[in-house]
């Protein structure tokens, strides 16, 4: 998938899956040659429902969540949660 994020492109970036230190689902975009472009969920002491994580969808990240859901790797839950000065959304991971 192709993606834009603070006004960079990226050309076939995978979704991948990871585990915070708890054992909660981590989500990143990485490219084919495996290096990080993002960290698309944040932890948060407040877990997000079973299959979903918590979307970092702001400064670097900002407009991820829409285009993951565009793409059809995310399903956005309606359930939001604030950390600090922002809110992150929940969506569930589909693939």
């Amino acid at each position: 998938m192709d993606i834009n994020l603070s006004g960079i492109d990226y050309k076939d970036v995978a979704l991948t899956r990871d585990v915070y230190g708890d054992g909660s689902l981590a989500v990143l975009l990485e490219e084919p040659s495996g290096e990080h472009v993002a960290c698309v969920s944040a932890w948060l002491p407040v877990p997000p429902a079973d299959g979903c994580i918590w979307v970092k969808n702001y400064s670097e990240n900002a407009g991820v969540l829409e285009a993951l859901v565009a793409e059809g790797l995310l399903e956005e839950t309606g359930r939001v949660q604030a950390s600090g000065f922002v809110h992150l959304q929940e969506a569930r991971v589909l693939v």
